[in-house]
């Protein structure tokens, strides 16, 4: 069964901020091909929801990653798929999850 992505006002926000960020330092290509690396991503996602790893921290969510820098944090619920982080994969471990 194929389920419905949703986004949190978080990981939106992050996703805003991480293609902002390419854009300035790295240009429109790069988060270009972020933003198509990300879309083919949710696709799987959608229909594989258990690709991602569990969280020893919080039960009911899993993570992948989306590049080497960016890891997804999302939870599966019966008829959809909610996102709720994209972090910095070089971040302070402590700070994750």
């Amino acid at each position: 069964m194929v389920r419905k992505i949703v986004w949190t006002i978080k990981a939106k926000s992050r996703y805003k901020e991480v293609i902002d960020y390419l854009i300035i330092e790295w240009g429109d290509t790069t988060a270009l091909r972020f933003s198509k690396i990300v879309d083919r991503k949710l696709y799987l996602l959608a229909r594989f929801p258990n690709l991602g790893i569990s969280s020893a921290k919080k039960i009911g969510l899993r993570s992948f990653l989306l590049t080497k820098h960016n890891r997804l944090v999302y939870s599966v619920h019966k008829n959809e798929i909610r996102l709720h982080e994209i972090y910095d994969t070089r971040q302070e471990r402590k700070k994750l999850l």
